[in-house]
């Protein structure tokens, strides 16, 4: 789980989520960032500036929202799977009392 949260951190560090693509045809968007991901280098490199830039924003902001699902998914099957048998294996220690002591 850390590692998922720390790989969404470092992609939204470019900042590049805070760039508004409201206008952009989402299809257009999913296109540019599929060229971005499966692209070569040199095929990109070959491209004007402005068809660059615009595929590293598509690709960034499908990755930003990839591993942001990816880290939901985790916590998910964390939540499914982990807490019960967690509950499960506190639950078969017994009753724990909780007492409430006040600071003096």
């Amino acid at each position: 789980m850390k590692w998922a949260l720390e790989r969404a951190g470092e992609i939204a560090a470019f900042g590049m989520g805070e760039v508004d693509v409201s206008a952009i045809p989402p299809r257009r968007l999913a296109e540019l960032s599929r060229y971005g991901v499966d692209g070569k280098a040199s095929l990109l490199r070959r491209n004007r500036d402005s068809r660059r830039l615009a595929t590293l924003l598509a690709t960034v902001v499908y990755l930003t929202s990839r591993a942001v699902d990816d880290a939901l998914d985790l916590l998910e099957v964390l939540i499914a799977t982990k807490l019960p048998v967690r509950a499960e294996q506190e639950t078969a220690k017994g009753p724990v009392i909780w007492r409430h002591t006040a600071a003096r």
